[in-house]
């Protein structure tokens, strides 16, 4: 050992036994053909804040870098794309690569192989806050300013000696989306509070080091679809315009949703911090730009409570989204206890009074949030509220009961629990979307088709699961021979139709014949089955071309055969198709199906397919959902332009901003120095922008 600390440089010096010398080859293995699966997520900055404690040991931290390395070596790394950080941390975090400290992917990839190890504590807290303010910051590579996304990805084995919580949610409060995946030991309540909203889909355990490398490929394409997907918002993006480039924002939504009544219901009890309380009037705020707010449209009233209720504005107080967000941003928290049976007594006389301001009746929402158990019963005010026609959305924050949450709404898909107020916003989408499906998917007709991966690779009972997915978003569906038609077509080596459009014309009959399907087993020929279902769209087969046709594939692998033309053709003949990927699925080949990051969707397990029901059913009965694209010309994103950008944020996405937001795309090679606008919907581009 005398002569290694000679030659090496500390503290990079290792005593191993024999045993070790294998888990050496595997651990220094070079991926030279690494996944194309990333190859489509282009732009990102992401930090992995890495535990160096001593628990973790030599041994285990080699498996570390080797996780690092692997998935590092399937991102698209260079300084206009996706950009990498590190920190490491124990007692102190220290930064070991900035987000501008390499120019290439081999130069980063070089350095992992001798990130450093040091041992001692564990004080994840103080790491949160140190990349917060020290990483995630414009002078050190952040682009947070262009609207580029920051992720944060925290890899830890054991409890933190100090506190999380806050400096979690200060870092998903600054707009970083924090994924954190732990080993061993780790807290798993501490793991959840690190992580973003849902949980189950920003949270990664393992039980050993040795099973890092299981963890690899899951790991790298929920990064990478999240990056594809992430929606790009015009307010903090305008500034990212490439000189040269046409900007084209997109915007979308449930417009069709033209008269609802909607009260919120928030505690303004003392258990609730100030800044969380801030995070509740964002979420409101954000609510109120999805809708078109009118007396003759949507319209919004909140109530606070804690020992007791008080209207802070009725439904009929503000006519106007301007005013509206004025009101919630000067409602003020009282302070006291929780009674949420005497608040939802109270509403319901409200919503009575609602019916007769408006003259008729219209669809009644109630959004309740709360962040603690009531004092008094809430069972029997909500099952009242409930007969009246109510629907009732029930949110619990940290030491919410969830038992009683339930009671409130009578619907678990009604019901959410966030650890921490800055998780709200996600929900927004969940709820908005409810709201939006039954009246978007009314008088909708068109064709749907189902591709169903049936390969071997696919578990039974996983196979179940797809087909309870599928029933489900059958279930919201008005089929009829006039309205939806349904059509199935099984794939693995070869393919098989279940049934034609022109088959059933009953939802029950249809949803029978999926109960009846029975898996086939094989390899997995995606590109041969999205070119034999493309016939089946015929007149001859039941398909009206005239009608909004649509595809939706579901596969659980990567294709063993070429995607990207058959799946081009058939978009051609006009048929919209959606791409879901579970498992193992290659997130640039959801891509190439689908031909938009609109419609792809990738999932870690059949399990997570419930969450993507409801979302899937609104995007199927209203594609565009009112999407417009308005594409503004060069240099539209200097300073110059602010007070234009602001006039169109003012005067424009207001009225057209729906669930889901916005988002902003570039055109490399504008065809028209002019402005120009898109219009999928027909609908005309607002007037007196200027």
């Amino acid at each position: 050992m005398e002569e290694l600390s000679v030659v090496a440089t500390a503290p990079y010096i290792y005593r191993v036994n024999a045993t070790f010398v294998p888990l050496l080859r595997q651990i220094f293995e070079i991926f030279i053909n690494f996944s194309t699966d990333c190859k489509a997520a282009k732009l990102a900055d992401i930090v992995f804040i890495i535990d160096e404690s001593g628990s973790i040991g030599v041994q285990n931290f080699q498996l570390v870098r080797s996780f690092l390395y692997s998935i590092m070596n399937g991102l698209e790394i260079s300084p206009s794309k996706v950009r990498v950080g590190i920190v490491m941390y124990n007692e102190k975090p220290t930064a070991q690569v900035y987000l501008n400290s390499f120019r290439t992917k081999d130069e980063l990839l070089n350095f992992i192989k001798i990130l450093p190890y040091r041992g001692g504590g564990t004080n994840t807290g103080a790491a949160l806050n140190f990349t917060r303010e020290n990483i995630f910051v414009t002078e050190k590579g952040s682009r947070k300013d262009k609207g580029v996304e920051q992720v944060a990805v925290v890899i830890t084995d054991g409890d933190s000696q100090d506190a999380v919580s806050e400096e979690a949610t200060e870092l998903r409060r600054a707009g970083v989306t924090v994924y954190s995946v732990g080993v061993e030991n780790a807290n798993y309540e501490e793991l959840m509070m690190m992580a973003s909203y849902p949980p189950q889909k920003h949270v990664f355990i393992v039980d050993s080091f040795t099973k890092l490398k299981s963890l690899e490929q899951s790991l790298q394409k929920t990064l990478c679809y999240n990056i594809i997907r992430q929606a790009v918002s015009v307010g903090t993006r305008s500034s990212s315009i490439k000189e040269g480039a046409n900007l084209c924002v997109s915007f979308a939504g449930c417009i069709q949703t033209e008269e609802a009544d909607i009260f919120f219901l928030i505690d303004q009890s003392g258990s609730i911090y100030p800044a969380d309380f801030v995070d509740m009037k964002k979420f409101l705020l954000e609510f109120i730009e999805t809708f078109r707010i009118g007396p003759q449209y949507v319209r919004l009233g909140v109530a606070k409570y804690a020992d007791s209720p008080t209207l802070e504005f009725d439904l009929t107080t503000y006519t106007d989204k301007k005013t509206l967000e004025e009101a919630v941003q000067r409602i003020q928290q009282v302070g006291g206890g929780t009674e949420t049976g005497k608040a939802l007594t109270f509403m319901s006389q409200l919503f009575k009074t609602a019916m007769k301001t408006r003259g008729h009746k219209v669809p009644d929402y109630l959004v309740v949030i709360t962040d603690g158990k009531s004092s008094d019963e809430v069972k029997a005010p909500a099952e009242a509220l409930r007969a009246q026609g109510v629907t009732v959305y029930a949110i619990g924050v940290k030491s919410a009961d969830v038992q009683e949450l339930e009671e409130i709404s009578n619907d678990p898909k009604r019901t959410f629990f966030v650890n921490d107020f800055d998780a709200l916003n996600p929900i927004k989408d969940d709820i908005i979307t409810d709201i939006c499906t039954t009246e978007v998917c009314k008088d909708v007709p068109g064709d749907l088709m189902f591709l169903v991966d049936s390969s071997g690779s696919i578990y039974p009972e996983d196979y179940e699961k797809m087909k309870d997915f599928m029933k489900s978003v059958i279930s919201t569906s008005f089929v009829g021979q006039d309205n939806v038609r349904i059509g199935v077509m099984q794939f693995s080596s070869t393919q098989e139709v279940e049934f034609n459009l022109n088959t059933y014309f009953t939802k029950n009959g249809i949803l029978e014949a999926v109960d009846a399907m029975r898996q086939k087993g094989g390899g997995t020929l995606t590109g041969r089955a999205i070119s034999e279902v493309s016939q089946y769209f015929s007149p001859a087969q039941g398909g009206r071309p005239e009608l909004q046709q649509r595809l939706v594939v579901i596969t659980d692998g990567e294709a063993q055969d070429e995607v990207k033309a058959p799946a081009e053709a058939l978009r051609a003949k006009g048929v919209l198709v959606y791409a879901i990927g579970v498992m193992e699925a290659n997130t640039t080949q959801l891509l190439e199906i689908s031909g938009s990051p609109n419609r792809i969707y990738a999932e870690r397990d059949f399990d997570a397919l419930k969450d993507l029901e409801r979302q899937l059913s609104l995007e199927l009965c209203d594609p565009e959902r009112g999407k417009e694209n308005i594409c503004f010309p060069p240099g539209f994103g200097s300073r110059g332009t602010r007070p234009v950008q602001q006039r169109i944020r003012a005067r424009v996405l207001p009225k057209r901003v729906l669930p889901g937001g916005g988002g902003v795309q570039q055109n490399p090679e504008p065809k028209t120095a002019g402005w120009r606008h898109q219009n999928r919907t027909g609908s005309r581009f607002h007037q007196g922008i200027f």
